[in-house]
This record gives C-alpha cells, structure tokens and sequence, in this order.
C-alpha cells in the first residue's frame, strides 16, 4: 500500500490574499488605469473607481480558503454571502457570513469568487444561462479549478456587458491555451495569473516542513 498525505490548507492564506487583492483591484479598474497611463493617458475622470466596503461578497463554496477570505472581508466591512449546500447557518454565523440559494448569491453579489471542487456538477457551473441571472455586474474571480467556469462564455458575459471583470489564476487547460488569450481585448477589466495564487515563499516553506514532519510520523522516526 502507498500512504498519501495531503498538504490540505497549507496555501489557505495565500490565495485568500490573491482573492481580497483582486477584488480591490478590478473594483478600482487598476488593470485599465494602468494601461492607459501606461500610453501616456490620464483617466483620473474617465475611469470610475469604487470601494469594497459595502459591496457584497458572494463565495460559492465555503471551504477552508472561503472562511479565511470572508474574515479579511469583513475588516473593509463588506457583506458576505455563500452558497455551500454542505454546511449549516450555524458555520456561516461564525463567519459573519449568510448562506444563500445559487440564485440569490447571482442576484445579490458584486463580486462571486469560487471555491468548489470540479465534478460533474461543478463543470461548466458558470455558463451563460448563470451569467445572465446576474444582476449587479458581478465581478468574477476563480482560484479554485478552470473548467468551473464556461471561458467563451465568461469573455462573452463581459462583452454584454453582464459582469464588469474577471481575475482568473486557473483555466480549462495549463498553460492558458492562445486561442483562449486572443479573444480578450486589451481594454478589458481583467487580472489573468499563471495559477500562483497559492504560490509564495511563505506558503512553499508550510509545505516543505509539513510534508518533513509527515514522512517523520509516518515511520516513527
């Protein structure tokens, strides 16, 4: 028999952060600001700006890495709604977070970061229909697995104007395919990462010691 040890949570932190920073920064249009002050433009006007307080965080999936992202929300005051059919109120109230129906958490949210395992009833979860119940512009952000997320679909809801950005970290195929990084246009409100988000030197050196004391355990050394 081979023993396997996961390094579960080891990198909750880091992506934690990835999601908080990329909330606020597609709230504040940074990747459109930057471009255009990059050209030698000056959008202080022509480029709106808002704030995360206040906004309402929807989680889809309330694991490990969604608890540690809705403690650092609640400190800029956001609300903060999930959808995880597996767990009660009684764990939301703990987190100061509400669970909710799918519909309600498209209805109501500004920005919906997943956190989901990719099955059969996940794939394919964000598809155009789901885009379409969104009514507030959502933001869209995925650090959990690519295929969650319908990509034609994700560029074609921003193009109609039904979401007002996207972060993503991970994609139906690593590395991102070209035929999937051409169709986005360079004034989109996007923030596109090479799935890092659990990646950091901090997170990299939980994980080494980790698995040193696992192996220890594991023959009693």
């Amino acid at each position: 028999n081979i023993h396997v040890q996961p390094a579960t949570g080891m990198n909750a932190d880091s992506v934690a952060e990835v999601v908080i920073n990329s909330s606020l920064s597609l709230l504040k249009n940074n990747p459109l600001m930057h471009k255009e002050t990059l050209l030698g433009n000056w959008p202080r006007t022509s480029i709106s700006s808002r704030e995360l307080k206040g906004k309402t965080l929807g989680l889809f999936g309330f694991g490990l890495i969604a608890k540690k992202v809705s403690l650092i929300a609640n400190v800029f005051n956001a609300t903060i709604i999930a959808h995880d059919p597996f767990i009660g109120q009684n764990i939301g109230d703990e987190f100061n977070t509400k669970l909710v129906s799918a519909n309600e958490l498209f209805e109501f949210a500004d920005i919906i970061s997943i956190h989901l395992p990719l099955t059969n009833t996940t794939k394919n979860l964000l598809n155009y229909s789901a885009f379409k119940k969104m009514l507030k512009r959502p933001i869209i952000i995925n650090s959990s697995r690519g295929s969650i997320i319908h990509e034609k679909d994700l560029l074609r809801a921003y193009d109609e104007k039904l979401i007002s950005g996207f972060a993503l970290d991970v994609y139906e195929k690593e590395p991102a395919p070209k035929e999937f990084l051409i169709n986005i246009k360079k004034d989109t409100n996007c923030i596109l990462t090479p799935h890092i988000a659990g990646v950091t030197e901090e997170s990299n050196s939980r994980v080494s010691e980790y698995i040193a004391n696992a192996v220890l355990e594991f023959f009693k050394l």
